[in-house]
């Protein structure tokens, strides 16, 4: 069912590359008519270390008011510049079961979080992705640092192993095909066959599909394609519910790893 408003839930650490991410949440947003909520989370060791009870408790309260005018700080010029709406919340304990907690308050459309240009933020270490993942069975966007979105700029959209047109199973999605650069570029993986490398046109000036052998190194020459065609979003479809998720996850953990763009894992239905 098509809805008004949209919910993105902006997992940050409020970093660079977090900046880079809430950027691109906010080009997410104004494509599918979204509002944003944006949401940190501190271990208590970060900020107490070693004090006694009552000073631990005295730096909390500073620490969140210092926090608070931080977030507002960093989405202000996109409020401002955009007219986005976003709003927040914040949180001090153990990162996982807080954000476990927050996605099931928020009931989110879909959840973006931030990529460094080697590896994922660290607020949560290198595994926030997996979590995220399996976790949440809606849409997730990792969003990179290096060749993310920007807003009021046409979406340079790719699919991996998957047809665009079999993707639209929800409105957003549609909305993002709209938004995208023609032509849309299809990528997929096949046995060791002849046509490893070969570019198809599959609907004249609609989409292209280029096809890689499956090797050691597919997702390498993939990642470098990607670049040469200036994909700033790739689509990875996580499939129905007959599929091991386990497995499925796996595998989207490896393009993570080897991908310097954002990606868009689908819902698992």
């Amino acid at each position: 069912m098509k809805k008004d408003v949209y919910n993105i839930l902006l997992l940050s650490d409020l970093s660079e590359s977090g900046e880079a991410a809430l950027k691109s949440t906010v080009a997410m947003a104004k494509i599918i008519k979204a509002d944003i909520h944006l949401f940190f989370v501190q271990k208590p060791i970060d900020i107490i270390e070693k004090e006694n009870q009552l000073s631990a408790q005295r730096t909390i309260n500073e620490t969140h008011f210092t926090t608070k005018k931080e977030i507002e700080n960093f989405i202000a010029p996109y409020i401002k510049n955009y007219g986005v709406v976003i709003d927040y919340s914040f949180s001090y304990g153990n990162v996982k079961n807080e954000i476990k907690e927050t996605i099931q308050n928020q009931n989110p459309d879909i959840i973006i979080l931030g990529k460094r240009k080697s590896k994922l933020f660290s607020f949560v270490g290198d595994n926030l992705a997996s979590f995220v993942l399996k976790t949440y069975n809606g849409p997730v966007v990792i969003a990179s640092g290096t060749y993310g979105l920007e807003p009021d700029v046409a979406i340079s959209l790719g699919a991996l192993n998957s047809s665009l047109e079999t993707t639209r199973n929800s409105e957003f999605i549609e909305a993002l095909v709209k938004n995208s650069k023609r032509p849309l570029k299809l990528f997929r993986v096949s046995q060791p066959s002849t046509t490893s490398g070969a570019v198809n046109s599959l609907d004249e000036k609609e989409t292209v599909e280029f096809v890689f052998e499956k090797g050691s190194n597919t997702l390498d020459s993939l990642n470098k394609y990607l670049s040469i065609n200036k994909i700033n979003l790739l689509y990875i479809d996580r499939g129905q519910g007959n599929k091991n998720l386990r497995t499925i996850n796996k595998g989207i953990k490896s393009v993570i790893n080897k991908m310097d763009i954002s990606l868009l894992v689908s819902s698992y239905q």
